[in-house]
């Protein structure tokens, strides 16, 4: 056994001790405790040169009350389990650390000079100003319950983003790329080399006239809709949003949904996936919405046990000192049948998005409004010039029911980040194929 494995080991069984002492007949009784380590990368053409690291360690205990410490020692947990088991009970200062929270730290093999000479390697245009930006997270997480085996999660990811600006004003050649690495995963030139050429594109951006809301309709690039239903479809069925009565889409007066959407939420292959969640459940995919009909909600095991359902592994909390919510791991629509190049020609006028962000959505309404920071006009089925960004309101009953076309090149992370609740963040995925819907409301 390695030394790593002798530490996880010997923190499994602290966790399992504590646990014994929450009481067996509160049903959302856990201990969870992890060991955390955030990590940003940014370099540019012009000379910034930036590493940040947060390193973070602490547990929550939820008992006949929730409790929670920082950077607890075994010992620690004891007090922690008691006091939470007993809310009369007083909960002594942390003993301190332990000196082994280093081992769950492994690095992401990254360093500052990688990125510099992966800038240099390309031929960037003299005026050109480019930043890369890496996020790493790399956290471990125990979660031990009353009478069961501690359960053990290793959740890392990378997002790399890239911004190239080679015009005068904020907007005008501007482009930004996304992209999730995997842990195999080197520094892609390739997208480095496309995000140029669309900065070259939008050179000559023209600025928005008007302005005033119309109706047009919307050719959504591979991945960009999973932004879409993510917000509109993924947030309306999450338990406790469904169990207040927030959420417009599970409804009985409900107009269904058209029958070539299908949206499934992994949070397996989330941009930092777990195969548990934060109260120790297995997750697995789960389908929201099958041919148009809603058929999973999204259940932690307190809005489970109101809807007399069983939890679907979504229980999550931003940190230990944050509270157990259903969270969206990787939410994306399946592929269609129809070819994605025929999609556009189809299209005899309208807009492609190619980047949207800023997801606000209002389950009780059934809408959400996005900013589109890339996005071409299309002419006769063929894209046209490059357009300033814009907002856009897209709601389920009259804009999403408008869609007509279900693309067959199902793409992942892009227009990638984390989603915030009660001020929660967690790192999450989207995916979608191209997609056109026949109207949505833009403001330009």
């Amino acid at each position: 056994m390695s030394e790593t494995q002798r530490i996880y080991r010997a923190r499994a069984d602290s966790i399992s001790e504590a646990a014994t002492i929450l009481p067996a007949d509160e049903a959302l009784a856990h201990l969870f405790y992890e060991e955390r380590e955030d990590v940003e990368r940014r370099v540019s053409t012009g000379g910034l040169r930036e590493e940040r690291r947060h390193w973070t360690s602490g547990a929550a205990a939820v008992g006949r009350t929730s409790l929670h410490v920082t950077g607890p020692a075994a010992e620690d947990l004891i007090h922690l389990a008691r006091a939470a088991a007993d809310p009369s009970a007083e909960l002594r200062p942390p003993i301190g650390d332990d000196g082994t929270r280093w081992a769950t730290r492994t690095g992401d093999g990254l360093a500052l000079e990688d990125l510099e000479e992966w800038l240099r390697a390309v031929d960037l245009p003299v005026s050109a100003r480019v930043e890369a930006r890496v996020v790493s997270h790399d956290q471990a997480v125990w979660v031990g319950r009353p009478g069961q085996a501690t359960a053990f999660d290793l959740r890392r990811g990378r997002r790399l983003e890239i911004s190239v600006h080679l015009g005068d004003t904020d907007e005008a050649g501007r482009a930004v790329s996304e992209l999730v690495l995997r842990e195999s995963d080197t520094l892609p030139s390739g997208l480095l080399a496309e995000t140029i050429e669309r900065a070259r594109e939008r050179v000559a951006l023209t600025p928005a006239t008007g302005p005033g809301w119309k109706d047009v309709t919307a050719v959504f690039a591979p991945g960009c809709a999973g932004v879409v239903v993510h917000e509109l479809i993924g947030h309306a069925l999450e338990g406790d949003v469904v169990h207040e009565g927030r959420s417009w889409l599970t409804r009985p007066d409900v107009t269904a949904l058209p029958r070539m959407l299908t949206v499934v939420d992994d949070p397996r292959r989330s941009r930092a996936p777990w195969a548990i969640d934060d109260e120790g459940t297995p997750s697995a995919a789960l389908t929201l919405v099958d041919e148009g009909r809603v058929t999973a909600i999204v259940h932690d095991r307190a809005s489970a046990m109101r809807a007399s359902s069983s939890s679907t592994g979504h229980g999550r909390r931003g940190s230990y000192l944050g509270r157990i919510l259903p969270r969206l791991g990787c939410t994306y629509i399946e592929n269609g049948v129809t070819r994605a190049s025929s999609i556009i020609e189809d299209t005899v006028e309208g807009v492609y998005i190619r980047r949207i962000v800023g997801g606000v959505a209002v389950p009780e309404r059934g809408s959400a409004r996005f900013l589109v920071t890339d996005a071409d006009r299309i002419e006769r089925g063929r894209l046209a010039a490059p357009l300033p960004p814009f907002p856009v309101y897209i709601d389920l009953h009259r804009h999403l029911a408008s869609l007509d076309a279900v693309g067959d090149d199902l793409w992942f992370d892009r227009c990638i980040g984390s989603c915030v609740r009660d001020g929660q963040p967690v790192a999450t995925s989207v995916g979608a194929p191209t997609i056109r819907l026949g109207v949505i409301k833009v403001w330009t």
